[in-house]
């Protein structure tokens, strides 16, 4: 009787022990579990999760960023002009960037390379289609033209989306301030792309086959087609035409634009 009595507290006491351990175990990892940070991972709009704010840089966590490149994107347009050089058709293609409109007209200013030799100018708008826009004055010494689309050969929907810039200060633009370059690079597939740089040197020195004269420098990503394209400030404002960057294999973020300022001054007088 001793023995059975012996053997069934030590099956009982190992049976309790068990269950014990086991539930140990799960209170242990059910509160790890919920203390634990929700694991991020990799989708189509990037990181997402709790450990998003400790991967990404404080500045795509901004949420001006998003909102200045949705602003700017309503006030640059994707330019098509059509050029005839010798017997042969071709296209070449640009941006722009509306600053003015009254009932009849938006009006958008460009570069005045974005025109050269055109024998017709477009509008090709986010629907995919072409609006054949009027070409005004263009002046090559600045390298700034202005062209006029006719608001009655537009849709509602562009209507209502096509805004003029807020026209900032270029001459408050420090070294080290992040722009934003909006404009269609290449093709027009990658209509208003937006990048972000900051400005390396707001007054820039440089020729450009013309006389010298200042240019805001950024490292902010430029390629052709942005050309006539917007830089623009957190706050919004449109600061630069894009116009010009260094193209060499040992060199990057070299691109500049004409301030603004010296860029209304000029093309009050073309419109």
């Amino acid at each position: 009787m001793k023995k059975f009595l012996i053997c069934f507290l030590c099956i009982l006491g190992t049976v309790i022990l068990g269950l014990l351990i086991g539930f140990a175990s799960y209170w242990t990892a059910f509160f790890e579990r919920e203390k634990a940070p929700e694991a991020f991972h990799l989708a189509d709009n990037g990181l997402t999760g709790s450990a998003q704010e400790e991967l990404l840089p404080p500045i795509q966590l901004d949420p001006a960023v998003s909102k200045v490149a949705e602003t700017a994107q309503a006030s640059v347009i994707t330019i098509v002009a059509e050029t005839l050089e010798g017997f042969e058709p071709g296209l070449s293609l640009g941006s722009g960037v509306i600053f003015e409109e009254d009932e009849t007209y938006f009006y958008v200013v460009t570069n005045a390379h974005v025109l050269a030799d055109a024998t017709a100018v477009y509008l090709y708008t986010t629907e995919g289609d072409l609006v054949e826009v009027t070409e005004g004055n263009k002046d090559e010494d600045s390298d700034l033209a202005v062209v006029r689309i006719a608001k009655s050969s537009l849709t509602d929907t562009l209507l209502s989306t096509l805004k003029p810039a807020l026209i900032g200060d270029s001459d408050t633009l420090r070294s080290g301030d992040v722009v934003i370059a909006v404009g269609s690079p290449e093709d027009v597939a990658y209509q208003n792309s937006v990048t972000l740089g900051v400005v390396s040197d707001p007054a820039r020195v440089e020729r450009f086959g013309r006389a010298p004269d200042t240019y805001i420098q950024t490292d902010a990503a430029i390629n052709p087609g942005n050309s006539g394209g917007g830089l623009f400030t957190l706050d919004g404002c449109l600061v630069g035409i894009i116009s010009n960057k260094y193209v060499l294999t040992e060199l990057e973020g070299l691109g500049f634009a004409i301030p603004i300022n010296r860029t209304m001054d000029k093309i009050k007088s073309m419109f």
